[in-house]
């Protein structure tokens, strides 16, 4: 996966071929026992995107490649500088330069992209060879603890959207079909839209009342949760009692809710009776070894607005919760202590056989201190 074309053909054809594999599961009805090898051929496709964004970061970190590194410095303000032109309008009469502005930033992303690929043709085989088994997961999965893998797929035999789900613990796999994705998009869609009735109510914009006479805001968001839960939880945890964690890994329109604030049929919600975690893809339950170094950064006694930004106006303090702009307007001031902190943890480190290095005070700025993170295998 070397450039942004090539990553959006992977997608399109690891749905194809997602679609492809659920439709025999649905239409096949596998037991338990045969659906393993299917399984362990869908995760690997999961989130592939990511992982190999991810891993592309990483690459970078671990590397001490100064052309490589300056590659991806460049491929970040490129990608910057096209995320401002896509949400800007072009000036009147401009068009055309406009559109051939994109266009040059596109070429140049590509080229740096494709350029990157090349230089971490290791990473990428480490990539490949990355195939964790359903055994290699279901080791790291906990008793008591619930793994629900939700896959949005096309059905080749009517065409129509479904939601199923793997739900792995540690000794089981279950292949459960959700139904028709149509309705849960819908009611998502509602949940989202009586958020935002609720926010506009909290911040006496509008009267949620005057739409829905008798019901409170709370009321309706529980309302359009409990829909979206009957369809794609309740079945599963009525199947699993007496879980104590959850890990989702979303797909499709469920990528849109955070699952944890559906509620329950007891009154309370996911969060509050489950430990709750998101995951892209089964995969990262399985960590990814990444090379070890033994260079150490040590940060502490940040004066956080000295450090490039002029004397601070006012101190840190702890209050009441305000809005962003206040947020904007406070000042912090450095850490009683944690310049001594640094010191003493970068002088352990160095009798431990670290190559440690250090920054503190005004020293300490952000574009300093993501510098000298690359290739760290420690960072206090």
């Amino acid at each position: 996966i070397s450039g942004s074309r090539q990553k959006m053909l992977a997608v399109r054809k690891n749905e194809s071929y997602s679609d492809y594999m659920l439709s025999l599961i649905q239409k096949a009805g596998l037991p338990d026992t045969a659906i393993v090898s299917p399984y362990e051929e869908l995760f690997q496709y999961k989130g592939i995107v990511l992982e190999a964004l991810a891993r592309e970061r990483e690459a970078v970190a671990a590397g001490g490649d100064s052309e490589m590194v300056g590659d991806y410095d460049e491929l970040a303000g490129q990608k910057a500088r096209i995320s401002k032109l896509f949400t800007s309008r072009p000036e009147s009469g401009k068009d055309t330069d406009y559109r051939q502005s994109i266009q040059t930033v596109q070429a140049k992303i590509e080229r740096l992209e494709q350029r990157l690929a090349r230089s971490s043709a290791i990473m990428r085989r480490r990539i490949e060879d990355r195939k964790p088994t359903l055994a290699d997961i279901q080791k790291r999965i906990l008793p008591k603890s619930l793994v629900i893998d939700y896959y949005h797929f096309r059905n080749i035999a009517d065409n129509k959207f479904r939601l199923a789900a793997f739900v792995v613990t540690h000794d089981s796999i279950t292949y459960m079909d959700l139904g028709e994705m149509a309705p849960v998009d819908t009611a998502i869609a509602e949940y989202r839209e009586a958020v935002d009735r609720w926010l506009m109510e909290a911040r006496g914009i509008r009267d949620v009342a005057d739409a829905h006479p008798g019901m409170t805001s709370g009321q309706e968001l529980n309302r359009y949760g409990e829909r979206i839960a009957a369809r794609v939880l309740y079945p599963i945890l009525e199947k699993h009692p007496g879980m104590k964690t959850l890990t989702f890994v979303p797909d499709g329109g469920l990528l849109l809710l955070p699952l944890g604030v559906l509620p329950l049929p007891g009154g309370k919600y996911v969060m509050e009776e489950y430990n709750v975690r998101y995951m892209t893809s089964v995969k990262d339950i399985v960590p990814f070894e990444t090379p070890k170094t033994d260079r150490a950064l040590c940060v502490g006694g940040v004066n956080y607005d000295k450090a490039g930004k002029g004397e601070a106006t006012q101190l840190a303090w702890r209050g009441g919760r305000g809005s962003c702009v206040e947020l904007d307007k406070t000042r912090w001031d450095s850490l009683p202590g944690a310049d001594a902190e640094a010191r003493e943890v970068a002088q352990r480190l160095t009798r431990a056989g670290k190559l440690t290095e250090s920054l503190t005070k005004e020293q300490a700025n952000e574009e300093r201190v993501k510098q000298m993170m690359r290739g760290k295998s420690v960072i206090h």
